[in-house]
């Protein structure tokens, strides 16, 4: 272990006097400079900030990456060219002993960068987050609460429970026995099952599946195999028209006479039909979504405000407070005042007037607060729904309005009233509301009225549930985790390749490597064999080609933190310790491994006689 580390801080040490490090040193430091004042965005602050963190944390990745590659794979390969090898090798250190301690220090060096980097990052967004004014003019209240709640904050994403099917089925069933019908609901489909029981209630199981979907006919489900029973709708449909080989003959030109190929877009087309169709909302109707597993529970805020105006006859008293705190009200949102329940009545960039019920003790012992005391104002966690709406026919609304409302309830509680909808389409939309309406299960139903005077449908998509879940600051920690795995992964394939390979080869392998770590799942799916086994030899040699591959290259675009930093979704501790096992303990292992058995065998000189 000794010569380990001897190793390791020699190769630190190495690398902070390379001049090619120094270089890639100064290109960050000049792009964390410049990017603040050149990132504008959609010139409102949290559209600046958002971009920021994207291109900040993109840019110090990228430049990490490179001087990763480049350092890692010269230091083996520069050491076997120039002979300095030779010192070591005459020591009692191992091989192994010898490239461990280069990836060490390696890894090292870059946790030092990345920190700074990281550092560099969070306190130029911390300062971005206190400007006032903005290209746009001052930074408006709604500007700042994106900034506080959408960005400066780590939210779990919820998507939308899929319809289970097979358990509804078997709850209706079971509701059935229980009511004693079941068995005369059977033998009403004897006759078509020519006296076949078991036949019999396979059809009113069918007859219960098809009831279940035609009164779900208005829920936008994404479950995979409720859209392949629509898809085989619709293709018996065809068929019985006469119309599906006709449609298949349409896609032949495309697929070169393939018949199969022709199938598979047939229904590629029905399925993308169909789920749009689903995730329509025609003009007059409402439809439904449910959430679950939503925990809430501890995640209140709490800040001393001080009084501006006393209490009034009217329940009001205004207050003052930093507007990090005040832009997670909203109006009509509940707070709580000394312990006693109000709701927020107006807010703006001074202070916030809130209202508290003009009887009882509340009143009384508010009453007591004079201009200048101080009070403990309690926030509950705020509770997002998020969405994009589009319209089906754009020209169908002028200046590309939707005029809809919005409704949400436990499912068992009466549902609150039905407020109206932002007037926006086209991109995310995110909708406030009371934590309170989260039933005591952890459930919401959540739905959208369409009333808007059209004969054209509603196209809703991307909708998620969102709420507080921890804060900024330890999700960027995860983040900048993840990153470090991405380098310790990049040190230990450099060094692996130019410890067999020059220099410059080296740096040629390595730099292709982060293309396709990138396109990892693209590339997945390219060559994978389709279900029906029916591929051309490329395709399926690609596909064997590709297994070892796409087991040994990490998917560097999913554990880029760049995304879930500037929507503020939170990055579990379990997601980060999936990337450190999978990159760092098995990937970069391997590799390490793979590099030992080769410098092993490796002949560093040829003896000349």
């Amino acid at each position: 272990m000794l010569g380990i580390w001897s190793i390791a801080k020699h190769t630190f040490a190495q690398c902070v006097r390379m001049k090619l490090a120094a270089a890639f040193v100064v290109l960050l430091a000049i792009a964390l400079i410049v990017l603040p004042s050149q990132m504008t965005g959609d010139g409102t602050l949290s559209g600046q900030i958002r971009a920021f963190l994207s291109y900040g944390t993109g840019i110090s990745m990228g430049l990490l990456s490179m001087m990763t590659i480049l350092v890692g794979a010269s230091l083996v390969s520069n050491d076997i060219r120039t002979k300095q090898i030779f010192t070591v090798a005459v020591k009692p250190l191992a091989r192994s002993q010898y490239l461990l301690g280069r990836w060490i220090g390696l890894v090292a060096f870059n946790f030092v960068l990345l920190a700074i980097a990281c550092v560099a990052i969070y306190a130029t967004a911390q300062y971005m987050r206190t400007k006032e004014t903005t290209p746009l003019g001052r930074v408006s209240i709604s500007d700042r609460r994106k900034v506080e709640t959408q960005i400066f904050a780590a939210r779990r994403k919820i998507e939308p429970d899929p319809i289970d099917l097979r358990a509804n089925v078997q709850q209706r069933i079971a509701q059935m026995q229980k009511a004693d019908k079941y068995d005369q609901a059977v033998d009403q489909y004897l006759a078509e099952a020519d006296n076949n029981r078991p036949m019999a209630a396979e059809l009113l199981r069918r007859e219960i599946e098809e009831s279940i979907l035609d009164q779900r006919e208005d829920s936008p489900e994404s479950d995979i195999f409720i859209s392949d029973i629509f898809v085989a709708r619709r293709v018996a449909q065809l068929q019985e028209s006469g119309a599906y080989r006709t449609a298949v003959e349409g896609y032949l030109p495309r697929t070169d006479g393939n018949i199969e190929l022709a199938e598979d877009m047939l229904l590629k087309q029905l399925r993308s039909e169909i789920a749009t169709n689903r995730q329509s909302i025609a003009p007059g109707k409402t439809m439904w979504w449910d959430f679950s597993k939503i925990n809430i529970s501890g995640r209140e805020l709490r800040h001393k405000a001080h009084v501006v105006t006393p209490i009034n006859h009217q329940g009001l008293i205004r207050f003052r407070m930093p507007r990090s705190f005040a832009c997670r009200l909203w109006r009509g949102g509940p707070v709580q005042i000394q312990g006693y329940e109000g709701r927020a009545e107006a807010i703006n960039e001074e202070n916030v007037l809130l209202h508290v019920r003009n009887s009882g003790s509340a009143h009384q012992s508010i009453s007591a607060l004079a201009a200048g005391d101080t009070a403990e104002l309690i926030i509950e966690p705020l509770l997002q729904i998020s969405y994009k709406v589009t319209m089906a026919n754009p020209d169908s609304l002028s200046e590309d309005k939707f005029m809809g409302r919005w409704q949400a309830s436990d499912g068992v509680r009466p549902a609150m009233g039905w407020p109206r909808l932002p007037e926006a389409t086209g991109q995310k939309v995110p909708i406030s509301m009371s934590p309170r309406l989260v039933g005591d299960n952890g459930r919401l139903r959540f739905a959208i009225h369409n009333d808007s005077q059209t004969s054209a449908g509603v196209l809703f998509r991307d909708i998620a549930l969102m709420y507080d879940v921890d804060s900024f600051e330890n999700n960027y920690l995860r983040a900048s985790l993840l990153m470090a795995c991405q380098l310790v992964y990049l040190s230990a394939v450099s060094v692996l390749v130019g410890s067999f390979v020059s220099f410059p080869v080296a740096c040629m392998f390595c730099v292709t490597l982060i293309p396709f770590s990138l396109a990892r799942e693209f590339l997945t799916t390219a060559a994978k064999i389709p279900a029906s086994g029916n591929a051309s030899l490329i395709i399926k040699m690609a596909h064997y080609m590709y297994i070892p591959i796409n087991a040994l290259l990490p998917d560097f675009a999913r554990t880029m933190p760049g995304d879930q930093l500037v929507d503020g979704i939170d990055i579990s501790w379990a997601f980060v310790g999936e990337t450190a096992v999978a990159d760092v303990l098995i990937r970069a292992g391997v590799a390490m491994l793979l590099a030992v058995l080769l410098f092993h065998r490796r002949e560093l000189a040829r003896v000349q006689v």
